[in-house]
């Protein structure tokens, strides 16, 4: 007897599905399985039914099991959450075969060349490429394997006090003991890379081919700050290796999650800023822009940045943006724009801004009557930044490189105040080093930002993402589409 075609997916054991509620990755999971495997059926497991925008999109493509998570076997309390499913998931197996995936993962490829009639596990490596076992996230196997059945009787002697030694130590020794009744695939099948910090990195900072294998696991509990806000929008528009392999199972049929991520990013971006702190806000301002305006003003007149705005200001590091700009304000029929911190225009000079009525606004006096100078035209202002009341509704909010610059408070003001007055915000920073993303500063210093974490928390998706190269100061640039309740 083979494996049949069914897989089986856990969730919802503890009613906080233990920190971690239902996510894009999960819902990729399931997609990704079931594309890569035509044919197949998906069930999912649960005592808690999840909830959200990815359950409803996951729910139709699965049957939904409701189920008792295991509190004990054999006499042994099982108090966590992740020894219950693996307990759930071998008494499952021996019932009724089929793949199990934890819902951390994503498959690549079809199962079937391992569809057989044994047991098939994969090594797991920690680091160093240090031999761990093998690991119990990816099984396939017929119904009423005996080496499922002989693991089962081992945990007569479980303890909660020993975290994996049932669900990956075990099965290694096991194998050496009932070799004829599994297949153990290479760590590249299943579980590669792996979780230590250069293995997330390379599937969420990264570019890397990962594809050869037949799936790949996300290691939750090391990637969570990584994949815990990652949305459709960031997969198709930025370049990593994980968004790279999610991405071909979005170009179809995905159209109905698009259009209900954007419009909770709309809905929630609106109602996040609340009337009342908008006095605050441009009362914070007020007493911050002494220090803002000496403090740019110094940067420019003693370029301290090098070439007036600086690097992320060239030219040739911004081809990549102009094009995305120009085809979101065609897209969009954008009919107005504010540029807030418009810098010294030297690349926004190559966009064309024909048909939009342009208002340029920065807190450095010289380098708005420079721009006046060269660029003024019918449609094209440029103003010193006093006030936040200076800036007038738009369609379109534009802040590149700003926030990068600013302490954390003063950017949740600005961020609260622009909602205000802006249909749509295009917020572009760098995100890259990760070791510094989002690190307090004082003004004209300088951090990475990724505005869905701590401490600002938006729902904004990254809709463009580039790397400018310049050597010991390469780094990435990430825009951010906000909406607010503008006009």
């Amino acid at each position: 007897m083979t494996a049949p075609k069914v897989f089986h997916f856990i969730t919802g054991l503890a009613p906080d599905f233990g920190g971690k509620p239902f996510s894009f990755i999960h819902y990729m999971a399931v997609r990704s399985a079931l594309l890569a495997n035509p044919g197949f059926k998906a069930r999912i497991y649960f005592e808690h039914e999840p909830k959200g925008l990815y359950w409803e999109h996951t729910k139709p493509m699965v049957e939904p099991v409701l189920v008792t998570a295991p509190k004990e076997i054999f006499g042994k309390r099982l108090r966590s959450f992740a020894h219950q499913a693996d307990v759930l998931r071998l008494e499952i197996l021996m019932r009724e075969g089929g793949v199990y995936l934890d819902l951390d993962t994503i498959t690549l490829r079809s199962f079937e060349p391992l569809m057989g009639d044994r047991l098939v596990m994969g090594q797991e490596l920690g680091p160093n490429r240090k031999y761990i076992g093998l690991c119990n996230a990816t099984m396939i196997t017929p119904p009423g394997s005996k080496f499922l059945e002989t693991w089962y009787q081992q945990y007569r002697n479980f303890s909660d006090e020993l975290w994996n030694t049932f669900s990956v130590v075990l099965p290694s020794r096991l194998s050496r003991e009932m070799p004829q009744d599994i297949k153990i695939e290479p760590v590249t099948s299943f579980f590669w890379p792996s979780w230590d910090e250069e293995g997330i990195n390379s599937l969420f900072l990264e570019c890397k081919d990962f594809s050869a294998g037949y799936s790949i696991h996300l290691w939750e509990s090391r990637s969570w700050k990584h994949i815990s806000n990652l949305t459709a929008h960031e997969v198709l528009q930025k370049r990593t290796s994980y968004n790279l392999l999610a991405r071909r199972y979005l170009v179809e049929g995905a159209t109905k999650l698009l259009e209900a991520e954007q419009e909770i990013f709309r809905r929630q971006s609106s109602t996040a800023a609340l009337p009342a702190k908008t006095n605050a806000t441009q009362d914070a301002h007020a007493a911050s822009l002494p220090a803002l305006s000496q403090r740019f003003s110094q940067i420019y007149d003693k370029n301290l940045w090098g070439e007036g705005s600086g690097v992320g200001s060239r030219p040739a590091h911004n081809g990549e943006y102009v094009q995305f700009l120009q085809e979101f304000m065609l897209r969009n029929k954008i009919k107005s724009v504010v540029d807030f911190g418009c810098g010294d225009w030297q690349f926004s000079r190559f966009i064309n801004w024909g048909g939009v009525a342009y208002a340029g606004f920065d807190i450095v006096k010289s380098v708005i009557e420079s721009n006046s100078k060269k660029f003024t035209d019918e449609n094209t202002r440029f103003f010193v930044f006093h006030s936040l009341n200076d800036l007038p509704k738009a369609d379109l909010l534009l802040c590149k490189d700003v926030l990068q610059h600013l302490p954390n408070e003063l950017v949740r003001q600005y961020l609260a105040f622009f909602k205000t007055r802006f249909n749509a915000m295009l917020i572009t920073n760098d995100d890259y080093p990760e070791d510094i993303i989002n690190r307090d500063i004082q003004i004209g210093g300088w951090r990475s930002l990724r505005l869905e974490r701590e401490p600002f928390l938006e729902h904004a998706c990254i809709v463009k993402s580039w790397v400018v190269l310049d050597g010991p100061r390469t780094t990435r640039k990430a825009t951010y589409l906000l909406y607010g309740d503008g006009p």
